[in-house]
């Protein structure tokens, strides 16, 4: 009996597959409501469904890619205490770096999806790089200063 899972059946398939189940497991789906019998209608409404998502997704790219190259041309500043001999004092984190690019650009970006390995120990220019797409990564520009 084929069937359209309605949630992801572990070992089974994913939300959105239709599969080929022996009649009683079948039943036992979709009584759950883990799945619907893969009729004309069901079958129709699922494509319509993928190709809404399907849009969506193109979407949310396209609207990453727009914020890429926001970041990307926005150069964010960072002001620090500097020590009497020139060292920074403290150190510059993710959370530092996602709180100026929301100040500069007003989007706001989550700081575990920024990668900034550099070790700020002098005032200077850094970069960090932000994955906000799967597809998408941008690199964020980074000027840190005391003023």
């Amino acid at each position: 009996m084929k069937v359209i899972l309605t949630a992801d059946v572990k070992g089974k398939g994913k939300k959105g597959e239709v599969k080929e189940f022996q009649a009683g497991y079948a039943n036992f789906l979709v009584k759950s409501g883990l799945a619907k019998v893969a009729s004309d209608g069901n079958m129709k409404e699922l494509e319509v469904q993928k190709a809404l998502e399907a849009e969506k997704e193109a979407l949310h790219l396209q609207e990453m890619k727009d914020l890429k190259q926001k970041i990307e041309s926005t150069v964010v500043k960072i002001i620090v205490k500097v020590a009497a001999d020139g060292h920074v004092l403290g150190t510059v984190t993710t959370k530092h770096i996602a709180e100026a690019v929301e100040k500069a650009i007003n989007a706001k970006i989550d700081k575990r999806k920024i990668t900034f390995t550099a070790l700020v120990t002098a005032l200077g220019d850094y970069t960090a790089k932000v994955q906000l797409h799967k597809e998408v990564i941008a690199t964020i520009n980074i000027i840190v200063s005391t003023k």
